[in-house]
């Protein structure tokens, strides 16, 4: 998980900041994913991730509202999808407004988070997962399979070919 967690911090470092949203709405399927029997997710576990780690976000966006932005930027290229409680998500870059709503004489509201926090609250709480489940064997099994930078290659299929794999 640290060599995602850097990419996530080194994509916001260059600016990469769609990169940055969708590496971060895509951590709690990582997770989930990983704390499962079969290293499968759905919705369901996507949305208890959330729920359990991403609390300070329930007011505003709630663990469905997650899961639905994730569906939107990550599937359609959009910061919504079908079912979404507002019209529209911003990231603010350069001015700090979070989790708040803009004015707007429309309903529902743009909720506007700010990337810097955002970000930071995500892989913090990825951070504290791993904490918690260091020592758990089917963490510990399904990160064999995790996608990670291979930089000797992939034995015995490529080997001294550094890939991703």
């Amino acid at each position: 998980m640290d060599a995602i967690l850097n990419e996530v911090k080194e994509a916001f470092r260059l600016r990469l900041y769609y990169l940055c949203i969708m590496l971060c709405l895509a951590l709690p399927d990582i997770c989930s994913a990983l704390e499962s029997d079969d290293g499968e997710t759905d919705e369901k576990k996507y949305r208890a991730w959330v729920k359990r780690w991403l609390r300070q976000y329930a007011n505003h966006l709630t663990p469905q509202d997650m899961y639905r932005l994730r569906c939107g930027v990550l599937h359609q290229g959009r910061m919504g999808h079908r079912g979404f409680h507002y019209k529209r998500v911003a990231f603010s870059v350069n001015f700090l407004v979070h989790n708040t709503f803009l004015p707007s004489r429309e309903k529902p509201e743009v909720l506007t988070l700010f990337i810097n926090l955002f970000c930071r609250d995500v892989v913090t709480a990825v951070e504290e997962w791993e904490e918690v489940h260091k020592d758990d064997p089917i963490v510990k099994r399904n990160l064999e399979q995790l996608v990670q930078f291979r930089p000797n290659g992939l034995l015995p299929y490529l080997d001294g070919v550094a890939c991703v794999s």
